[in-house]
């Protein structure tokens, strides 16, 4: 089976519309963050990267609890939709990246 191609513009192609939409989704709002976030430890004072940040809901809610954060996209509409939060993270472009380091 051949495996699927992977394109960071593919997530290009979307951004805006996930970003736009998608905290409305009744799922994420009730379902998957509320899981997600009570899963999470204590993270005052604590450095967090987000990989795969995609519009930065997470990252947004670290740095809110006092955490460090760096983000980090493949999409760099993502990854500038993410920036476009307040000034709380480090962003980081997966283009500065080799994919040797990213397994």
């Amino acid at each position: 089976m051949e495996e699927p191609d992977f394109s960071p513009g593919q997530y290009d192609e979307f951004a805006e519309k996930y970003n736009g939409g998608l905290d409305q989704k009744p799922y994420n709002a009730y379902y998957e963050r509320p899981a997600m976030l009570e899963l999470l430890p204590e993270l005052s004072g604590k450095t967090i990267m987000d990989a795969g940040c995609g519009n930065g809901w997470y990252s947004e809610h670290f740095a809110n609890s006092n955490a460090s954060v760096t983000i980090v996209d493949a999409s760099e509409k993502m990854l500038a939709n993410a920036s476009d939060l307040p000034p709380l993270f480090v962003p980081v472009s997966m283009s500065h990246w080799s994919h040797s380091c990213v397994a």
